[in-house]
């Protein structure tokens, strides 16, 4: 306990990456605020303006060498790379402190009495001030940046947060799609092999038996057929669409039909989208077939609007609005991990609006410049 009290000590005492200028100003005021007595022992105006400002000119004449250590430490650490400890810290204001005491007394001693003002620096002991000084340093350097250096810690934690969180979405598309893509292959190369065998074998079987046995299995046999060159080709394209050969148009227009029994689609599409990079393309689709499903199973809609334009050469963006019975929390339903997660590797974020009796409405805005970003992920 007394050694983790002790650690929060040394971390109370430093080391700060403290703002040079404020340290400046505060000793600048301190110092004159030591000659506001000795103003009032001038009775004229003028005599008091003189005074006053020599006193600015020799507190300037003190502080001149700080700033100066101040940049000349901020090369050394950027040259050398030197690790900023807490004796490196200690180090570094005693030598400020140093060099303004030294300073402070050669004045004192020196250009005080070439002036003929009084002495308001007031050096009696040198050691004394400079351990003075040394700890009132400490105390205000640490008073006055502990705070900003704990908002710089909570900012660098979200920011770690914020990184892993992105990696765990990167992770969760890439997982997706990987699975997307096994079935797709599962289903080309074991289920219409299989299916294509069950077929033949039937209509095998078929040219052994009575005329009307045969035209039921031949209609078995081309169901099977079916459902190998059909369906399973168009759950293929589904899992994985091929927006390469049919461009994001054509694969929003296939994932509609697909769901156009019962829902009538608006899709407005413009045509500069079809320029996107690859990656936003698939994206898009992503997005807009998550936010079309959610819109069926749990609208249910029988309306569903989707649009598709570029905002000037910065922005695209996508909405997807449907004439379910909505609701006054704007919350989607699943699959919003999956949006989450492309929004995330694009860049981009969502609006959701929703009231009861005027169904839902998402819009996902993704800046354009998430082509060169995912490009180098």
């Amino acid at each position: 306990m007394k050694k983790t009290r002790f650690h929060e000590f040394l971390k109370l005492v430093g080391p700060y990456d403290f703002n040079g200028g404020l340290i400046l100003a505060s000793v600048f005021f301190l110092m004159l605020a030591g000659m506001r007595s000795y103003v009032y022992d001038y009775d004229a105006i003028t005599s008091r303006l003189i005074f006053f400002a020599k006193s600015v000119l020799i507190v300037f004449i003190i502080l001149l060498p700080v700033p100066i250590i101040y940049f000349a430490f901020k090369y050394l650490w950027r040259r050398f790379r030197i690790q900023r400890t807490l004796y490196v810290y200690l180090c570094e204001v005693c030598i400020f402190v140093l060099m303004n005491v030294l300073c402070t007394s050669a004045t004192s001693r020196w250009l005080i009495p070439l002036m003929h003002i009084p002495d308001f620096l007031r050096v009696r002991s040198t050691f004394f001030l400079i351990f003075i000084r040394i700890l009132f340093s400490l105390l205000f350097i640490g008073f006055t940046h502990h705070s900003h250096r704990k908002l710089q810690e909570n900012l660098a934690e979200v920011s770690n947060l914020n990184a892993l969180l992105s990696r765990e979405y990167h992770s969760i598309i890439e997982a997706d799609e990987n699975v997307r893509g096994q079935a797709v292959q599962f289903l080309h190369d074991r289920v219409q092999g299989q299916l294509m065998m069950a077929s033949l074998k039937l209509r095998e079987i078929g040219s052994d038996t009575s005329e009307s046995t045969q035209v039921d299995i031949n209609s078995v046999a081309s169901h099977l057929e079916k459902l190998r060159s059909t369906d399973i080709r168009l759950v293929s394209r589904l899992l994985s669409p091929n927006i390469d050969a049919e461009g994001l148009h054509g694969v929003i227009q296939s994932l509609c039909e697909q769901f156009s029994l019962n829902t009538n689609f608006e899709i407005s599409f413009d045509e500069k989208a079809i320029l996107l990079d690859q990656t936003i393309n698939l994206g898009v689709y992503r997005l807009i077939e998550q936010a079309v499903i959610n819109s069926i199973t749990h609208g249910p809609a029988s309306h569903v609007k989707i649009n598709v334009e570029t905002r000037s050469s910065h922005q695209i963006m996508v909405q997807v609005a449907d004439n379910g019975p909505g609701s006054e929390s704007a919350q989607m339903g699943t699959g919003t991990i999956i949006m989450d997660a492309w929004l995330s590797k694009l860049r981009g974020y969502k609006e959701i609006s929703s009231e009861p009796g005027t169904g839902y409405t998402v819009k996902f805005l993704i800046p354009l410049e998430a082509t060169m970003s995912t490009h180098d992920q």
